[in-house]
């Protein structure tokens, strides 16, 4: 009875209403299709080869920044002055390096899923021994005996 009257309490779902039959069907998303292949075929664009090819300029920044940092090929200014070495322009290009291998990356391997190994441990149980070791003076222990 109890239960009758809890569910009459609660307020009414509203029906769901249907959805209309002259939806559009959207297709699934597809990598690659005819037309998106084609479109890059007349530009005469390759984004994997412009991919490398900028890793290959960045590459060869680096090595000049490298140069530069040490004291080998420092450039000059137009006064003739040599130009200060600029560590976060240095920093800069190994970031964009690190973009590029990571989007060139996934055309060759993939992208590998992490997961994150969680290491559990259980504790021992703390143990405390009120009468010493032995299970006999467990058995006969007296409390008058300790109060002096």
């Amino acid at each position: 009875m109890l239960e009758d009257n809890y569910a009459n309490s609660l307020p009414l779902q509203p029906k769901m209403k249907s959805l209309p039959d002259n939806l559009p069907i959207v297709q699934p998303y597809k990598i690659g299709t005819g037309a998106s292949q084609e479109r890059l075929t007349t530009l005469k664009f390759d984004p994997i080869a412009e991919l490398v090819i900028a890793h290959r300029r960045i590459e060869n920044e680096i090595e000049r920044m490298e140069l530069w940092r040490d004291g080998i090929d420092v450039p000059k200014s137009a006064k003739g002055q040599p130009l200060c070495y600029r560590p976060e322009i240095h920093h800069k290009l190994y970031d964009s390096l690190s973009k590029i291998s990571e989007s060139l990356l996934r055309y060759g391997y993939g992208r590998v899923s992490e997961t994150n190994v969680l290491e559990t441990t259980t504790r021992m149980p703390l143990v405390i021994n009120l009468c010493g070791s032995d299970s006999d003076e467990r058995a006969s222990y007296d409390p008058a005996r300790d109060v002096e």
